[in-house]
């Protein structure tokens, strides 16, 4: 399963007319291919001498308990390998906007894979060191337990949430970040998360560049390059998600429509619903509805 996870992320962050894999990575896959030809090679002595011997042989060898501890050794290297690739990518594909949310949620399923792992791990190791050294199935069930509720909720956020799963970030072969471009992006972010300019229905690009000492058509190309198809769904997207943040807060039922549109920057209620319809799939009224 490691390798998976770490195949997974790397899939993630792509450049354009490069491999996403190097060649080497692929020796991991080995010691998956390696004890597949030595589960083939038992199963034919066994068939050969139509019998259980080989089997018992093997288990009486403690291999499947070796094989067991460096299964989820090598699963734990590969999740922290994954984390600092996360890590070391995050800045060079200068990942910002929508895309965060795919960057959290790749360090949050990073993280709880080397948990989990981890946890396995150490049941297996108690199991064998309060049994003598043998397996029991005494604590099986919190280990089946907590794989199965793994699997589960990836699954969940598969098909809850496919575009933060599936999604991935781009970047053409050759281009560099200047660190102009990422003190950019970090000063453009620091206003939009902290100091909520968006919420200033009159905001505008010129007034944002002039904020960020920055020509017009400098952030026009930098939100271009997060994804966005212009200033106006760039700002509206902070927007809708200050609407969706009011309407989880304890206080939710005190506001209106009226007053989530002022409190979020929408000029009106026509073009607050449009938007936040278009961006939702849902009217603000069905959203709230769904909410209470």
């Amino acid at each position: 399963m490691g390798v998976g996870v770490y195949f997974y992320v790397k899939n993630h962050f792509k450049v354009k007319d490069n491999p996403i894999y190097h060649k080497k990575e692929w020796w991991l896959l080995a010691p998956a291919i390696a004890y597949g030809l030595l589960r083939a090679y038992w199963f034919a002595i066994a068939v050969n001498e139509n019998s259980y011997r080989i089997t018992w042989v093997i288990v009486e060898s403690g291999f499947f308990r070796i094989h067991e501890i460096f299964y989820l050794v090598f699963g734990i290297v590969l999740g922290l390998a994954s984390l600092i690739f996360i890590n070391r990518n995050a800045d060079r594909f200068s990942i910002m906007g929508k895309q965060q949310k795919v960057l959290q949620w790749l360090r949050l399923f990073t993280t709880v894979f080397v948990v989990k792992t981890s946890i396995d791990l150490i049941i297996y190791i108690l199991d064998l060191s309060i049994h003598s050294g043998e397996e029991s199935f005494l604590l099986y069930f919190p280990t089946l337990l907590l794989n199965s509720a793994f699997i589960y909720w990836i699954g969940y956020i598969g098909f809850t949430k496919p575009n933060i799963f599936f999604s991935s970030f781009n970047q053409k072969k050759g281009s560099t970040v200047s660190e102009r471009d990422v003190q950019l992006k970090k000063s453009l972010e620091e206003l939009m998360v902290n100091s909520q300019v968006y919420t200033n229905p009159l905001l505008n690009l010129n007034e944002l560049a002039n904020q960020l000492n920055c020509s017009p058509k400098e952030l026009s190309a930098l939100i271009t390059s997060m994804e966005y198809d212009n200033f106006s769904a760039y700002v509206n997207h902070y927007r809708v998600e200050k609407v969706k943040d009011l309407l989880s807060s304890p206080d939710a039922e005190k506001y209106t429509l009226v007053s989530l549109a002022e409190a979020a920057g929408f000029s009106s209620k026509s073009s607050f619903n449009a938007t936040f319809k278009k961006m939702t799939g849902l009217t603000p009224s069905a959203y709230k509805r769904d909410r209470s």
